[in-house]
């Protein structure tokens, strides 16, 4: 992948399509979009393939028995044969990319270093576009699972869900659900809720990937810790094909999890509350969560730790309505401050350190059937 700098990022808007990040605010509307997406996939060896550079922007030509057809590159695209050329990663010179060596680089390793092997081509062509683009170049062996297919995963599940999240970026399409009916009330005002989060790369940047997670409702961000205990991620290489079968046990453990995974975190919760918080627990805790927020903020939270164990709770019964709660020394109530703290202070992209830090927090409850 290419390192994220302010020069690789000038080159890739030079060169490219950009392709604009998208957030939808319904299954319906994400399924529409996908139907009215145009998606080919086609194999073809190295010699095949050819770069053409006009203006700044990057073409990929490709010589058919029948056909010799170009097509404009997306960003997602010219990442992948940037950083196969060794030109996307390290100290290289980002400001010498001129049309001229980007054009030879790239065009000596398909004539020269693997006009033998095979390469999987994606051409992708959206609603508001007239043609269809480049959208990746992946290695021959790579199968390709289209993000409707993921989607009808969720839609298929036969359990009345609520969706948290539902994005498209260039190279990753991503769902978080709930199931509002499973919820987990171990403390007045605390309720949690289980989740499934469901990931995959149209581009090969990653495995898809379901996992799941704690949504906790009096966050008013949503914010959710990872349950590494009562659940194990899964995963299936875009390879082969085993992705039909990858695709019908990713539906099958959702509903296992979504309607049995809520007494597991139970069992979860309540052997937490039944463990205090040692100092040697507090030391390693804080040394992870430090390399999350930094180690200011991390003394803040202990400093608050110790102090609210002795105040008698204020007035008011929902968590969120709270500015200072009494904790019983429990690491049940210790992840209570972990999560406050990831909800106060941190949003986006920061707060998902705090996230991951939540889920080594469990104790261990027997494993989900």
């Amino acid at each position: 992948m290419l390192k994220e700098n302010k020069q690789s990022t000038e080159l890739l808007e030079r060169t490219t399509i950009v392709t604009p990040d998208r957030a939808f605010g319904s299954i319906i509307e994400a399924k529409d979009y996908f139907a009215s997406r145009k998606i080919q996939t086609g194999q073809y060896f190295g010699n095949q393939l050819s770069v053409r550079m006009d203006g700044g922007k990057m073409f990929l030509a490709i010589k058919g028995e029948h056909k010799h057809a170009i097509f404009h590159v997306r960003d997602s695209g010219a990442e992948g044969l940037l950083m196969r050329a060794g030109m996307g990663v390290g100290s290289f010179p980002m400001t010498v990319c001129d049309d001229h060596l980007i054009e030879y680089n790239l065009n000596h390793l398909f004539n020269n270093i693997v006009a033998g092997e095979k390469f999987t081509v994606i051409l992708d062509k959206s609603p508001d576009e007239t043609c269809s683009a480049i959208k990746s170049v992946m290695s021959g062996v790579y199968t390709h699972i289209p993000h409707k297919d993921v989607l009808n995963i969720v839609s298929n599940l036969g359990i009345d869900f609520k969706v948290h999240g539902l994005s498209l970026t260039k190279d990753f399409f991503r769902i978080n659900i709930t199931n509002p009916a499973n919820k987990v009330e171990v403390k007045v005002g605390d309720v949690s809720s289980i989740g499934v989060d469901l990931l995959n790369s149209e581009t090969g940047h990653a495995s898809l990937w379901m996992g799941q997670y704690v949504y906790r409702y009096w966050c008013k961000n949503g914010c959710s810790h990872i349950d590494n205990n009562s659940a194990i991620r899964s995963r299936a290489i875009h390879r082969g094909n085993e992705i039909h079968k990858a695709l019908v046990d990713f539906k099958a453990g959702a509903r296992t999890y979504l309607l049995q995974g809520a007494d597991i975190l139970k069992k979860n919760f309540e052997i937490m509350m039944d463990q205090e918080v040692t100092e040697n627990f507090l030391r390693k805790a804080t040394g992870r969560i430090e390399m999350a927020v930094g180690k200011k903020n991390t003394v803040d939270m202990v400093d608050e730790w110790e102090k609210s164990t002795k105040q008698k709770p204020c007035e008011g019964s929902e968590w969120e309505d709270r500015k200072m709660v009494e904790y019983d020394n429990n690491r049940f109530d210790f992840t209570q401050l972990v999560t406050r703290t990831a909800h106060r202070d941190y949003t986006g992209v920061k707060r998902l350190g705090l996230e991951k830090v939540g889920g080594w927090l469990y104790a261990k409850a027997p494993a989900m059937a």
